[in-house]
């Protein structure tokens, strides 16, 4: 709920106000939680900090990606990635030494606290205040960070009718609106325009449909593996700390391989690696007595949990690139609630298959992840390209690349 929720607000009311809204309500749910006076009340509060954070995290992501240009999109884009398994591993450090579930709560949400600091140092995305014509406070974001980052800019008249430009362009594309009155019907589509433009042309419902399906493999797979580990063996301390920590060198690795490999390969190939490390676990796992070789089948599904964390991260910084400024939020949003839906889904095929026999739980990883990583091979290439500002420019790209690939003497004829 909170990615939709928040995807759409932030494209409709901006990147900053959004999140600030978000901390707000994860720093008193959070904190609250851990005085709840009974079940029920927890998980109500549960919801809402599950809720809030997908607002905060989402959010935060697309404006880092886009005040960042081309060469340091990659990095930055990873990077915001890296505090996550840092925090991943913490958790179950903390829980060893805090057994009582009150103070637990209470010990990982008084840091919430520090992102009040988000009111005073984060600024507006100036690509979103573009899109949404008001030029004047772009240029202002604009102007601050070139005096941070000791830079000089053009001119403010040169930088006002660049800006201009690309807006007209987007609107001369774009079908003139109706005066017409509109029906209750058109109404409720005008509030959910965004989605809608997700899938309205050929190429955004292309990107758009094959974006859902690896988020929701991703998830799976990746949250899968975490809880799979109690029914291959081992201390789920040890098992969840190695789990959340194999995903800080994977942010580290996966950073020379995008510059080098491209976002397509990279996304590809990580997903069915992942994919053939479920699949020599499975084997293993039916082939041996788990008791045995626990620790060969741990550690192969925590190279599987490397890879797939690699895939995460890339999945972040690839939806934002493949997606127009107007809808990139909800973009990230959408796609991250049908991670949630897989993420929903790992437990359930954990715990009920995984009765059954432990193998059976990572088949249904390594196929899914497989399938997932060939499907990515549909999507374009964006490294090094710029973000596009439009709808149109996604439909243009994807014209142009056809054009690119038919064959000169078709051309000709």
């Amino acid at each position: 709920m909170g990615c939709v929720v928040f995807g759409w607000a932030s494209d409709r009311f901006g990147r900053r106000l959004t999140m600030l809204v978000a901390a707000a309500i994860q720093t008193v749910t959070s904190i609250t939680a851990a005085f709840a006076t009974n079940y029920v009340i927890f998980i109500f509060l549960r919801f809402l900090i599950a809720f809030s954070v997908s607002g905060v995290f989402e959010c935060g992501f697309v404006l880092v990606t886009e005040i960042c240009g081309p060469t340091y999109r990659t990095y930055f884009g990873i990077l915001t990635q890296f505090p996550f398994g840092i925090g991943a591993a913490l958790l179950p450090l903390i829980a060893y030494f805090i057994r009582e579930w009150q103070s637990l709560q209470l010990a990982i949400s008084l840091p919430c606290i520090l992102l009040a600091s988000f009111y005073w140092f984060v600024p507006e995305s100036p690509r979103w205040l573009m899109a949404e014509g008001r030029l004047d406070e772009a240029l202002k974001i604009l102007k601050d960070g070139a005096k941070t980052n000791g830079r000089t800019l053009p001119s403010d008249q040169e930088l006002l009718e660049m800006m201009r430009s690309i807006n007209e362009e987007e609107e001369e594309e774009a079908p003139p609106p109706e005066e017409t009155e509109m029906s209750t019907g058109d109404k409720v589509q005008s509030v959910f325009k965004e989605i809608i433009i997700l899938v309205a042309t050929p190429e955004m419902r292309k990107r758009t449909l094959n974006i859902f399906y690896s988020w929701l493999i991703v998830a799976m797979v990746y949250y899968g593996l975490s809880f799979n580990t109690k029914n291959l063996g081992g201390d789920r301390y040890s098992s969840g700390f190695i789990s959340g920590f194999v995903e800080v060198p994977a942010v580290v690795v996966i950073l020379p391989l995008l510059s080098r490999l491209g976002r397509v390969k990279c996304y590809c190939y990580t997903f069915i690696s992942g994919g053939i490390c479920c699949g020599i676990v499975a084997l293993i796992s039916f082939t041996t007595d788990k008791d045995d070789v626990v620790w060969l089948t741990v550690g192969i599904a925590m190279v599987g949990k490397f890879l797939i964390s690699m895939t995460f991260a890339i999945a972040y910084l690839y939806t934002a690139e493949l997606f127009p400024t107007k809808v990139r939020n909800v973009a990230v949003g959408m796609a991250s609630t049908f991670a949630r839906i897989g993420s929903i889904s790992a437990p359930y095929i954990v715990d009920l298959l995984g009765f059954v026999h432990a193998g059976i739980p990572v088949v249904i990883f390594g196929l899914a992840s497989t399938s997932a990583g060939l499907f990515s091979l549909m999507l374009p290439e964006t490294l090094n390209k710029k973000l596009p500002e439009s709808v149109a420019e996604v439909e243009r790209s994807a014209k142009n690349k056809k054009t690119r690939n038919v064959p000169m003497q078709d051309l000709n004829t």
